[in-house]
């Protein structure tokens, strides 16, 4: 507290919050430069962003405890963990459609043909569902960055990894990115089965017909934006269907 920049800070504080009484502005020479562009490098955000911000080593014991954690990224498994990503597996080969299929047909008492690759308006559906998704991921990042919005991973999880001084602004902006997300999922998810209305079987043998279809439509199309959150909404609701349908065995 005995720091002259400090005190020197502490005098342009009490003239700022008087600009509005009596105009006077706070005028920063060079001296005090290094408090406005410098941060610690405690608070770097974990997404970076375009936005170019000086940090310094911070000598204090929180900087030694940020620099001591070494965070391993989601391509950095460690050895001895087998690890296949999405697009080296040929569409429906993965271990969820292989464990799917035999309960679907069991479910609809057919012998399930070819997918169908082609559906207009489950593309239509995706369509509508990106656009309000990447919407969501634009408004509700904390970021000052325009070009960092949030990503797919955080509004599955309902999160937000970016750091954010205003821990009630993160926390709000996390609540409301959770409500629109649930709100989204809900309305695709009546689009393809209305699950509100209780159903007759052949109701919901349609409606497993139709998830699947949205299933398979989405395991030819990983190259699309948000494809991955779309899959696990159309997965939801093949796993409901056969929840209610009682072919789905006790885990």
């Amino acid at each position: 507290m005995f720091n002259g920049r400090c005190i020197k800070l502490a005098k342009l504080c009490r003239i700022a919050i008087n600009y509005a009484k009596n105009g006077k502005a706070v005028e920063i020479d060079a001296t005090l430069k290094p408090f406005n562009k410098s941060r610690p490098d405690w608070s770097r955000p974990e997404v970076p962003g375009t936005h170019q911000v000086d940090y310094y080593e911070s000598r204090r014991a929180l900087g030694y405890l940020f620099r001591n954690i070494d965070l391993q990224g989601p391509n950095e498994l460690p050895d001895g963990i087998p690890i296949t990503y999405p697009g080296e597996i040929a569409p429906l080969e993965d271990a969820i459609s292989h464990t799917l299929v035999p309960l679907v047909q069991s479910a609809l008492n057919v012998t399930l043909g070819s997918p169908e690759t082609e559906n207009a308006q489950t593309a239509d559906l995706h369509v509508r569902y990106a656009s309000e998704m990447g919407f969501i991921c634009v408004t509700h990042s904390i970021s000052l960055s325009p070009d960092l919005p949030l990503n797919e991973e955080e509004l599955v999880l309902g999160t937000i990894l970016g750091k954010y001084s205003q821990q009630r602004t993160r926390t709000d902006r996390m609540e409301r990115m959770r409500m629109q997300v649930e709100m989204l999922v809900r309305d695709v998810r009546a689009q393809i089965v209305p699950m509100d209305a209780p159903l007759v079987q052949e109701d919901l043998r349609r409606g497993l017909r139709d998830a699947w279809g949205v299933w398979c439509w989405a395991q030819y199309r990983r190259e699309k934006p948000f494809i991955q959150s779309f899959s696990l909404v159309a997965l939801g609701l093949v796993l409901d269907v056969l929840g209610q349908l009682g072919t789905l065995p006790d885990f």
